[in-house]
């Protein structure tokens, strides 16, 4: 069992900033999560937090280079999605009508902590899911 207060990593992906990134991601998200055996619906919970940052990242950050981190402290799984635009993300309501909009309100519903940092080269939107339970692992 793994077990520190440091990030363990699990896996790095660079991804294209098109269209496809998104299903691109969560096929990785989805091999690494089984591989480590989380339980599937973990794993749906997963599968959506990715695809909304990782959307988000190419419709906020055209051009920018993608990269997908994903990491282990204790009991959590942490994915990251790092871009080259230097401007946090920002949730709002949508209008009921409105097609887009909501990613970052799914994301705040579905994983156990979330949020966005800047870095040197533009900036950091993470979430992370308790995907090993301390109560199970006994």
């Amino acid at each position: 069992m793994v077990c520190s207060t440091l990030p363990v990593p699990l896996k790095k992906v660079w991804l294209r900033n098109e269209p496809a990134a998104a299903s691109n991601a969560r096929r990785e998200v989805i091999l690494t999560a089984r591989a480590w055996a989380i339980a599937e619906e973990i794993i749906d919970r997963l599968e959506l937090c990715t695809s909304e940052i990782v959307t988000n990242a190419v419709q906020h950050a055209p051009g920018s280079a993608i990269r997908l981190l994903l990491t282990r402290t204790d009991e959590r799984l942490r994915v990251e999605v790092h871009d080259s635009n230097g401007r946090l993300p920002s949730a709002h309501t949508p209008d009921p009508y409105d097609e887009s909009g909501r990613g970052l309100s799914l994301v705040a519903a579905s994983a156990d902590d979330h949020g966005a940092y800047l870095t040197n080269t533009g900036k950091v939107v993470w979430f992370d899911v308790i995907a090993w339970p301390k109560d199970l692992a006994a």
